[in-house]
């Protein structure tokens, strides 16, 4: 499950979450749990649920991590919702016994359909654009040997949140200040200068988070850290060797922002078919999720 997914399934409003309302449907909510959430009449059962519980993504700006189960939740009406509308589209799938799989065959007929419709390919991204992304983020697509970053390190979450609205889109010297400011580390003193992060000592959170980021000026975190402080880093220099635009590096370019471009087109069909769906979430049912 992608990031962006992570954080819709965060911040979407949560219809229904209440409990079960007279809707006259068939489907509601069980004493044993058994029935996560109603699609219409059609119950979404907890094993269909539960097969997409993973380890929850960290959300850029935020300090705790998404709910995993109200994820889950969200993955698996994603795939009601857009197996419903291959079905209105007419699209065609070989048939199984299991409603299952047939459900799964659906999801991915309509996914093809729906980048069909919108053009994206990577035949449709161009060599100018494919370049201005490898120019404007090399460290995206070569291998970086040193990473050299900024660091601010606060004591709580409220805390890191607020600090990350200051120095997002903040340049190198913006983002020292801050990190003199308001930093609780010896590493205040020098801008939040923390050298090259794969060096030893370094906290393995803090080298984990660092390597999520590929380029100069890009910020990350607020990640919470074994000492339960928070931290959140600045890039502010790269050393890698940059392969020259062509060939194998056009094709790697040009994949990534077919899947950059798909996400977002998928993501935005989601929330068109769910803000239309008569979709019921059952609070205590998600909590039983494991």
């Amino acid at each position: 499950m992608s990031q962006r997914l992570a954080a819709i399934a965060f911040v979407l409003p949560l219809i229904g979450l209440v409990g079960c309302k007279k809707h006259g449907s068939s489907c509601g909510a069980k004493p044993d749990h058994s029935v996560i959430a109603c699609v219409g009449d059609e119950a979404v059962g907890r094993s269909e649920v539960s097969v997409y519980v993973r380890k929850p993504l960290p959300v850029p700006g935020k300090a705790r991590l998404p709910d995993p189960r109200m994820a889950a939740t969200e993955a698996a009406l994603r795939v009601r919702l857009f197996a419903r509308e291959a079905k209105r589209r007419g699209l065609h799938v070989s048939a199984s016994t299991s409603a299952a799989i047939r459900r799964g065959r659906l999801n991915r007929a309509l996914i093809v359909d729906e980048l069909k419709r919108r053009g994206i390919s990577a035949a449709a991204v161009t060599d100018a654009e494919a370049g201005g992304r490898y120019k404007a983020r090399p460290g995206r697509f070569n291998k970086i040997h040193r990473a050299y970053c900024r660091a601010i390190f606060v004591r709580d979450a409220a805390t890191a949140e607020a600090v990350y609205k200051r120095v997002k889109g903040a340049d190198d010297a913006r983002f020292a200040s801050v990190a003199r400011e308001v930093s609780v580390d010896p590493s205040a003193a020098d801008g939040g200068d923390i050298g090259e992060i794969h060096r030893p000592g370094i906290d393995p959170d803090v080298r984990t988070l660092g390597n999520t980021l590929h380029a100069v000026g890009e910020i990350g975190g607020p990640v919470e850290l074994l000492d339960r402080r928070f931290v959140i880093l600045l890039v502010s220099r790269l050393e890698m060797t940059v392969r020259p635009f062509a060939g194998q590096v056009v094709a790697m370019v040009k994949n990534a922002m077919v899947h950059e471009r798909s996400e977002v087109a998928l993501d935005e069909l989601y929330r068109r078919l769910r803000a239309k769906a008569n979709i019921r979430v059952f609070a205590a049912a998600v909590k039983t999720l494991r």
